[in-house]
């Protein structure tokens, strides 16, 4: 068995609580106080209720009640193999006397599948487990102090388990019984015992019977003075007869009467029924109240939602008709967003207006250049220039080059500055850095405009799916009246569906409360009319009958019947004069037949009773066999599994573990054998969890348990405790479930470091 998930209402500390389990290790981590061992409790609630008797001043009860609403409620999801089951309890307290509490407990089990209650009466841990509570707590219910060694109790309950498949049925107890029975019915010596006393009541019969015979004659002549008072008091009895008839037919007209008034009042509390089963298929439904409530409360959220959708409409149609901040430059984003962005264009421009500037500037070297050669050559001497023709040449060589290189650099530039100034309609280019900078604040501009109506459209979407969703749930609730929500005005129409309920309720009130008078008047007849045959007393009175019950006087008619009675008593006190005389003879003088037949049954008996004596005799020496092998194979069992576990634990430094007949637990530590006493409380602890586990595997034969484990790792060093997680997730592959309460995050991280996939981590808030 697995618990799925937990719902608490309330149960101590904790109110409207729930939790999801998974089907291996659940850790339940949180700090003292928090409410772990309450929860480990309502487990243990659940599957058995509150421990019987009652207790003092911390009894569980008074621990887990709610002070407040006086009770303690929840529910519980598991899964017993392919089925799944919802367990349901709840205790109330109910008024009583101070000194004695008094309680009302409920519990039901509801069969997932089909959505009914299944085992009436039966406690879910004994139905699904097959274990009473005590050996639940004892074995599978691990807290953090424990003997490892179960109690007396338990050790006989497990003995009786697997022996019978009854915790009380003892093979010990039926042992005992059986001794008693075999010498209840004849002591060893012979001279006691049923068989012995049977013998002499035998002897004893025979000599009353001749006794019995002689007296019997005397009585005969008693008898005959009976019979003449008998007839003397038949003769009374008949006079009184007459006055009961009397009697009886004016009590008839009486009844009459108020079955009539009964049947007029539940002719009207059917005609009240039947008005209120006729309301049932109207738009009201079953006019509960609290479907009017959950109507009230939709209608409000829908209306509450349109509101809040309609604001939020408003927001975003403001955002998007707002006037854009900055009108310069707003021309050009596009063009610019068109073209690589701001970063793009400003390197254009520059890379522009450093072709033009390199371009200028070797355009004035090549011009120096040139004019300069001609000045030289027309200013110097003709004789002195021919000889420096040659320098001449080269000088307006290169300012031919320095030409054609400045005006491959400007020409270009400058055409790609005037396409600049054309897009974005610069008068000159030193315009374009005012203009850039307007560009870039528009466009900042345009990224706050869109980020709040980023914002506005994400409001009004937000606002329209929690509208939606308030539709969705009116018209769940709606649809409880026998109809739907419709598309146009829906909540104009729920509020007109609300108001036609109330009005239905209002006269389905007045109909229960005409119902109410009428049962009221037929409670009060039925106490009266209960014990009376109404077909009786109408065939008695005649069919044209002019008596009512005003018209009759039947205490007149009984007073004069007492009369006749006490003269009856009194014939009838003779006559029982007579028959005490004779019942005293009688009583003295046994009846020879029943004498005989008694004498014949109690040989029969004898002879039964010898071959039951026979039968103890062999079922106890069969028993007494079955009983010593069942014991002597149930040790090694326990032995060898808490031995598999103890190496597991301690990295095979106690792997040799002895389980003695009466569950005393030895351990080999290769050197010596010690008991427990002489281990440290951390390993006395492993061994107790150990025998925990082997129980739990012995014992549980059908469904095993969830184990809960309530700060038991604590006197565990990290490195045990690490081992002890590695087992639970060993035997969570066998489809073990457990569940470990703690105060530290130790056992958590070491969960999560070993398999997180397959563990469940619930934190408790502080």
């Amino acid at each position: 068995m697995t618990i799925e998930s937990i719902r608490i209402v309330s149960f101590g500390r904790l109110r409207n609580y729930s939790c999801t389990f998974g089907p291996g290790v659940n850790i339940l981590e949180g700090a003292n106080e928090s409410g772990k061992s309450t929860l480990a409790a309502f487990i243990r609630y659940i599957l058995y209720g509150f421990p019987a008797g009652r207790g003092g001043a911390l009894s569980e009860k008074k621990k887990r009640i709610n002070w407040q609403d006086g009770a303690a409620s929840g529910s519980m999801i598991v899964r017993v193999g392919e089925k799944r089951y919802r367990l349901e309890r709840s205790t109330t307290a109910t008024a009583g006397a101070q000194e004695r509490e008094t309680y009302r407990e409920r519990c039901r089990i509801i069969d997932l599948a089909t959505n009914t209650p299944v085992g009436e009466g039966a406690v879910p841990g004994e139905l699904f487990l097959h274990v009473p509570e005590e050996i639940y707590m004892n074995t599978a219910f691990v807290q953090q102090i424990g003997s490892p060694r179960p109690s007396q109790e338990i050790t006989g309950a497990i003995e009786n388990l697997l022996f019978s498949g009854d915790e009380n049925v003892s093979a010990g107890r039926a042992l005992e019984k059986l001794e008693n029975v075999r010498r209840s019915l004849l002591h060893k010596n012979g001279k006691g015992g049923e068989l012995y006393r049977l013998e002499e009541k035998e002897q004893d019969l025979g000599a009353r019977l001749l006794r019995a015979e002689a007296a019997n004659a005397q009585i005969l002549q008693s008898e005959t003075e009976l019979a003449q008072q008998e007839r003397d008091l038949s003769e009374a009895q008949e006079e009184l007869a007459r006055l009961r008839a009397a009697e009886a037919e004016a009590r008839n007209v009486v009844y009459a009467d108020e079955f009539a008034r009964l049947h007029a009042e539940e002719e009207k509390a059917e005609a009240c029924r039947q008005a209120l089963r006729n309301m049932e298929g109207m738009p009201a439904h079953l006019l509960q109240e609290s479907d009017l409530y959950d109507l009230q409360s939709a209608t409000d959220r829908a209306e509450a939602g349109e509101g809040r959708l309609t604001e939020a409409r408003g927001k975003r149609v403001l955002c998007e008709t707002a006037p854009f901040e900055e009108e310069e430059g707003r021309d050009y984003l596009e063009t610019v967003e068109r073209e690589g962005g701001c970063e793009t264009l400003l390197a254009r421009y520059r890379q522009a207006r450093k072709g033009c500037i390199g371009g200028a500037v070797l355009l004035a070297l090549s011009l120096l250049a040139l004019v300069g050669g001609g000045v030289a050559a027309i200013a110097l001497p003709g004789a002195f220039a021919t000889s420096l023709v040659y320098a001449f040449a080269g000088v307006w060589i290169l300012g031919g080059i320095l030409l054609a290189v400045g005006l491959g650099l400007y020409l270009p530039a400058a055409g790609r500055m005037r396409r600049i100034c054309r897009s974005y309609a610069l008068p000159k280019p030193g315009a374009f850095l005012d203009r850039y900078a307007g560009i870039l604040r528009a466009r900042e501009a345009l990224a706050r405009y869109r980020a709040a109506l980023s914002e506005a459209q994400q409001a009004e979407a937000a606002a329209r799916d929690a509208y939606n969703r308030s539709l969705s749930e009116l018209d769940t609730v709606v649809r409880r009246f026998g109809s739907r929500l419709p598309e146009e005005d829906p909540i104009g129409y729920a509020r007109t569906r609300l108001s036609d309920a109330k009005r239905m309720m209002e006269a389905k009130k007045d109909k229960e409360r005409e119902l109410h008078r009428a049962e009221t008047v037929i409670r009060e007849l039925l106490p009266h009319l209960r014990n009376v045959n109404e077909e009786e007393i109408l065939s008695a009175l005649p069919k044209d009958r002019v008596l009512h019950a005003e018209d009759v006087n039947p205490e007149k008619l009984r007073e004069q019947m007492e009369s006749r009675r006490r003269k009856t008593e009194d014939l009838q006190a003779r006559k029982q004069g007579l028959e005490k005389q004779i019942g005293e003879a009688r009583a003295r003088t046994e009846d020879p037949a029943l004498l005989q037949s008694e004498l014949e049954e109690l040989r029969l008996e004898e002879a039964a009773l010898r071959e039951k004596y026979e039968a103890c005799r062999m079922a106890y020496e069969a028993l007494q066999g079955a009983g010593t092998r069942l014991r002597e194979h149930i040790s090694p069992r326990l032995a060898e599994y808490m031995g598999r576990m103890m190496e597991c634990l301690t990295d095979g430094q106690y792997q040799m573990v002895g389980v003695e007949q009466n569950l005393n637990v030895m351990v080999n530590t290769g050197e010596a054998t010690y008991s427990l006493e002489y281990l440290s409380a951390g390993t006395q602890d492993l061994m107790y969890l150990s025998l925990r586990m082997a129980l739990v595997d012995l014992l549980y034969r059908e469904e095993k348990p969830p184990v809960c484990f309530d700060e038991s790792f604590v006197y565990q060093d990290d490195a045990r405790a690490a081992r002890m997680m590695e087992l639970l997730f060993l035997l969570a592959e066998q489809g073990q479930q457990s569940l470990v309460f703690t105060c530290h995050s130790r056992e958590r991280e070491e969960a999560l470091r070993m398999d997180a996939a397959h563990t469940n981590c619930i934190v408790f808030p502080d």
